[in-house]
């Protein structure tokens, strides 16, 4: 019968460095050091002189930079919640304020409010997702309509905490146009590269 080999959890004896040279050849790091600068004893002799000659100077022939601007391909668009997902996630633990799934304008600071609740009764909703349903709600263009000045805004329980300003109003147009700017953008560009200019 042969003889097994014993199991075990210690480590095998590393070789010593003699064996190691002989054998492999080891790689480790190199460290170099940089010595104290010697200082250099005079010479008794002084140097010949040579005559040097003139130096012609090199003319090297100019060379053209030219700058080439290269397009970054498009980004993609933040993922979103679909609007209708969006809206049933947030009205499985606030009915009102969204009834019967009608969009209404939202009180600013709504996103802390609900956070502290869900903290509060330990609703099983985490603060990434709340934050995703109520950025897509905010994104859509369906929403963004909703902002008129004079129109009243709700908080989670349904009921009217202010109005709409013409900060608020100003705003929402500035974010409309740097959305259709920046899809513009994108569709051009996506185009570019399709057609291969």
């Amino acid at each position: 019968m042969t003889e097994r080999k014993k199991l075990s959890l210690n480590r095998p004896r590393k070789a010593s460095h003699e064996e190691q040279t002989l054998g492999n050849p080891v790689y480790g790091k190199k460290v170099w050091l940089n010595p104290a600068p010697q200082k250099q004893a005079k010479n008794p002799h002084p140097p010949k002189s040579v005559k040097q000659q003139p130096k012609k100077p090199v003319v090297k022939p100019k060379q053209v930079v030219v700058k080439v601007k290269i397009q970054k391909p498009p980004t993609s668009p933040k993922k979103r919640l679909p609007l209708d997902e969006a809206i049933l996630q947030i009205t499985t633990f606030w009915p009102s304020l969204f009834p019967e799934n009608q969009l209404r304008p939202m009180k600013i600071g709504i996103q802390q409010d609900m956070w502290k609740e869900v903290k509060e009764k330990g609703l099983p909703i985490a603060r990434r997702r709340l934050r995703a349903c109520l950025d897509s709600i905010g994104y859509h263009t369906d929403y963004r309509a909703l902002i008129q000045l004079g129109a009243f805004r709700y908080d989670k329980a349904g009921q009217i905490t202010g109005e709409v300003t013409q900060a608020d109003v100003e705003d929402n147009l500035q974010r409309l146009a740097r959305r259709n700017k920046s899809n513009h953008q994108s569709t051009v560009a996506h185009a570019d590269l399709t057609l291969g200019k």
